[in-house]
């Protein structure tokens, strides 16, 4: 099971990590992806035109997985506030 870490965003963008695969030898990061807001009310965001949700890596740096869950973006909105809380999962 993942353990989390509640995390407050103050942005409507930010750098994320980009991981294709476990383990993860390569990550490259993406500077300023908006993040989004699911229904259920977690944060993601959206680079290449879906929605991924947020992680945190070994390192502490907020991250994606490619190979992960994916969305598509007509049901995910922009936060309405500056300020976002979430329980981003550490792996």
């Amino acid at each position: 099971m993942f353990q989390t870490q509640e995390i407050t965003f103050s942005e409507y963008a930010i750098d994320v990590l980009v991981i294709n695969h476990l383990p993860a030898y390569e990550k490259r990061k993406v500077l300023l992806r908006p993040l989004r807001i699911a229904p259920d009310g977690q944060v993601s965001v959206l680079y290449q035109e879906k929605v991924y949700p947020l992680y945190l890596d070994s390192e502490g740096k907020v991250a994606i997985f490619l190979s992960g869950a994916v969305f598509e973006c007509t049901k995910y909105h922009p936060p309405s506030s500056n300020s976002v809380n979430d329980g981003i999962k550490i792996y």
